[in-house]
């Protein structure tokens, strides 16, 4: 619990130091991360693990497996869940591209922490303390030619420092992890416009996972959607 509370703290200060807009000025204020955890009278914000829910509710959620029982039709709003089970996934013919990987916090220099999940790139590291992120893909069976990349439309949530290279490792089995490459953030939330970059190349399966670190102290984010952040492109 005292770690949750911490973590919870730590990531809200993060986020007011994160959620600046871009030097476009043609971007509105509006870009930055809706402020989801102003809670009203006999609530409290809370961001469980377990269960995933995310936000307010009056009593603590986080043992529960339902989540808040105040208002459970909102519970599927409020959480994160990256279940795959049962999950069909078709493969068009024409190949396709896919954002939004699963995402989960991890953190070496805290190794009885449990992982915490959050939809963005969210990294950083300096000399007491290091956020790393696990990222999964759930891809068809049929996927083939898989490459992996990073891209950002002229409107985003970004921002980076002048050192945010994110090395990318491959979790291709227990034991054996093979780096991909790298992905360079520097600068790029300063740099106008839409950008693309391609990060390597790999053998597709129905659950690729990555392992995000950053090389330097630095920090990088970046709010991720259906058209912005990670993805992988395969063909069929």
């Amino acid at each position: 619990m005292f770690f949750r509370q911490a973590l919870l703290a730590s990531t809200a200060v993060w986020s007011l130091s994160v959620a600046l807009p871009t030097t476009d000025t043609n971007v509105p204020h509006s870009l930055s991360p809706r402020d989801d955890t102003q809670c009203g009278a006999g609530t409290t914000f809370y961001a469980c693990y377990l269960n995933h829910f995310r936000g307010c509710c009056s009593v603590d959620p986080c043992a529960l497996e339902a989540g808040c029982p105040d208002n459970p039709a909102n519970n599927n709003h409020h959480h994160y869940s990256y279940s795959t089970e049962n999950t069909q996934i078709s493969c068009p013919a024409s190949g396709t591209q896919v954002f939004q990987p699963q995402m989960e916090l991890i953190f070496p220099t805290e190794p009885a922490a449990s992982p915490f999940p959050t939809p963005d790139l969210n990294l950083s590291r300096s000399a007491t303390t290091q956020w790393d992120q696990l990222m999964t893909f759930t891809l068809p069976t049929e996927a083939r030619h898989c490459t992996l990349g990073w891209t950002i439309p002229a409107r985003r949530n970004f921002t980076a420092g002048s050192n945010a290279l994110v090395r990318v490792l491959e979790n291709v089995a227990p034991g054996n992890i093979t780096r991909i490459g790298a992905a360079d953030f520097s600068y790029w939330p300063q740099t106008p416009g839409p950008h693309e970059a391609l990060v390597g190349t790999m053998d597709c399966k129905e659950q690729l996972q990555f392992h995000l670190t950053l090389e330097h102290r630095d920090a990088v984010y970046m709010a991720q959607d259906a058209q912005t952040g990670w993805w992988v492109r395969y063909t069929c």
